[in-house]
């Protein structure tokens, strides 16, 4: 599962760089020449990831009760999460927004509609085993939202990260 995992996630990141290539709103993985990149990217990681970490475990405490213990491969489980949902849930998806459009400047309709491309079908992974609305609407709000904003606003980088340290803590927290 692994292998096929990182295979699709590279074809995805790579066809993603081919059709952002010459588009100016293009998702970037990082930004090294922008001033203080690495800072806000650490800052949103720790910070949202970690405040996002905790309204995670304790939604999930409805269902689940604290396990706290620390494996090495919860942080190999929550990184390849991170990385394979951010690049094929983010990037992967508004490259295909952008080629569907076939224009060099997303108008307000066209961003507001890949947002809503970016945070559904990943939710809906989520949520799969049964559709609340209420439950889509507040992990599309508390979740999905952030990590797409991160990953457009800030780099993917940011979104990759903050989404694996939510998950991280979720291992260590909860097992799961």
């Amino acid at each position: 599962m692994h292998s096929w995992q990182s295979l699709f996630v590279c074809l995805a990141y790579l066809a993603a760089q081919v059709i952002m290539e010459n588009h100016s709103q293009k998702m970037m993985l990082y930004h090294p020449a922008k001033k203080h990149e690495l800072w806000k990217t650490l800052f949103f990681i720790f910070m949202m990831g970690g405040l996002l970490g905790c309204i995670n475990v304790f939604l999930a405490m409805n269902s689940y009760s604290l396990q706290i213990s620390f494996h090495l491969h919860f942080l190999f489980d929550a990184l390849r999460a991170g990385i394979f949902e951010e690049i094929f849930f983010r990037m992967f998806l508004f490259a295909l927004c952008l080629h569907i459009t076939q224009s060099t400047y997303l108008n307000h309709t066209q961003v507001i509609l890949s947002y809503f491309i970016m945070v559904l079908p990943h939710v809906l992974l989520h949520n799969s085993f049964s559709i609340d609305m209420m439950s889509v609407v507040i992990l599309s709000l508390l979740f999905g939202l952030p990590f797409a904003l991160m990953s457009r606003k800030i780099n993917l980088l940011t979104a990759i990260g903050a989404h694996s340290f939510v998950d991280f803590i979720r291992f260590i927290m909860l097992g799961i």
